[in-house]
């Protein structure tokens, strides 16, 4: 390859695009939209590269794209019928456009599947360190909180200058502060590749890279509070479990109880001060925590949010149920109840229906279970260990984020769209003996039926 011998450029762009995805929140450092920067730069260095190497696309990965491409240009029309503000509408069409990431790294990844595999070892050696921090700020600022200081309100000042995506709070008694962080996502995704690589490494050695990474991620995402990731974590142990064959499950099962025993030893101050004087372990602040998942009620703000929003989606569904009312809707009612936004929702794939009715829900959930089925499929077809445990994990990453996403607006963010993206890219990358054109190719042959 021409541009990889002379300057590296392709490269260089994969691991920032991918770097900065992982670890840049939600794209806006110090309120710069460094993500937006690093896209529109390494739009001509992609077209380079797609001319050089003459990249040619599989017909899957392209239906992908013109599904997602035709999901939001029906979204905006129909906004823009119903004469919703334009800002709102671009708003709300924004993350659509990272499906584009897609032709990026599919051309600039060039059918060199050693980059995949890199990038997945990357991947989960981030969202590990990720963990290791979450962990360290979690069990410091109990001591500083101890110490009559003031946590969050530390922890908010640096989110406001930051603009990284960090949502704080005190939980367990006023003694640990909440630690959500808008990438979190992938600490899933990460756990669900560690766990299928530990169990196709078999009765190999216990302590290794991936244990010492399972359990930082499995103590970042219990120490971000945030119930969303925690239901995350248990769908990838049942997507685990339905996907790997029983001769693995067994002692993989026995591999990550040690673990997760170890995680508790590690999160456990066995007697923290509650705010009420008495003494309580914080696993027991967890597990309370874990019980008010579906517990709608004032006392619990999140999911009472939750509530109400059921309550005006629906009855703003029902206006206009199979058209949709457009990208850029808002509630006002609801606005003005909560003081919250009118246009963006916890309750993503109601909003959905909201925004784009019936047509919209169903062609994009069809996409959903065809790429869920096509990557399926692929799995099993594989040989290659290394490549079928990271393909496998980021599928059964994808549908805990799938899952989740119906309380979360997960998403509605690149950093969660690229979920999607990334399952497409290896698709593509995975699947050697899947018919694949060229799009100059494709462009001449649709003006040749036309003639």
């Amino acid at each position: 390859m021409v541009l990889a011998k002379k300057f590296r450029l392709d490269i260089f762009f994969i691991y920032l695009i991918f770097t900065e995805i992982v670890l840049g929140g939600l794209g806006t450092e110090f309120g710069f939209r460094f993500r937006i920067l690093i896209f529109v730069m390494s739009v001509p260095v992609t077209i380079y590269c797609f001319f050089v190497n003459k990249t040619r696309f599989s017909r899957l990965t392209l239906k992908y794209i013109l599904v997602i491409a035709v999901f939001a240009v029906y979204g905006v029309l129909v906004g823009i019928i119903n004469g919703n503000s334009m800002g709102d509408i671009i708003s709300n069409a924004n993350v659509f456009v990272s499906i584009l990431y897609v032709v990026i790294l599919v051309v600039l990844i060039n059918n060199d599947k050693t980059i995949i595999n890199r990038l997945i070892n990357l991947f989960t050696t981030y969202n590990a360190g990720i963990g290791l921090i979450l962990y360290v700020v979690f069990k410091v600022s109990h001591y500083l909180i101890l110490s009559k200081v003031q946590v969050v309100a530390q922890i908010d000042f640096i989110e406001s200058k930051l603009h990284y995506g960090i949502i704080s709070g005190y939980l367990y008694g006023d003694q640990y502060p909440r630690l959500y962080i808008a990438n979190g996502i992938f600490l899933q995704i990460a756990l669900a590749i560690c766990m299928v690589k530990m169990a196709y490494a078999g009765k190999k050695a216990f302590f290794n890279g991936n244990t010492l990474k399972i359990l930082l991620i499995l103590m970042g995402i219990v120490t971000t509070g945030t119930r969303g990731y925690w239901t995350g974590a248990a769908v990838v142990g049942l997507g685990v479990i339905l996907m790997l064959r029983k001769a693995r499950l067994v002692p993989l099962i026995i591999k990550i109880l040690i673990i997760m025993l170890c995680a508790g030893l590690a999160l456990s101050d066995w007697g923290i001060l509650s705010s009420g004087g008495q003494k309580s372990s914080v696993l027991q602040g967890l597990v309370k925590r874990a019980g008010t998942t579906t517990e709608f009620s004032s006392g619990e703000v999140s999911n009472n949010i939750r509530a109400i929003q059921i309550e005006y989606l629906t009855k703003s569904i029902k206006a206009h149920p199979i058209i949709g009312s457009g990208f850029g809707a808002r509630i006002d009612q609801y606005e003005k109840e909560t003081d919250r936004s009118g246009l963006n929702f916890e309750l993503y794939y109601l909003e959905l229906w909201f925004k784009t009715g019936l047509i919209g829900v169903l062609v994009l959930f069809a996409g959903f279970a065809h790429l869920l089925y096509a990557s399926y499929k692929t799995v099993r077809s594989m040989s290659n260990v290394e490549e079928k445990s990271n393909i496998t994990g980021w599928l059964i990453g994808f549908f805990s984020v799938a899952v989740t996403s119906a309380t979360n607006p997960y998403f509605a963010g690149a950093h969660g769209f690229f979920v999607i993206v990334f399952l497409i890219v290896m698709l593509e990358l995975y699947n050697e003996n899947s018919e694949k054109i060229h799009l100059l190719e494709l462009s001449k042959n649709v003006q040749g039926e036309k003639k």
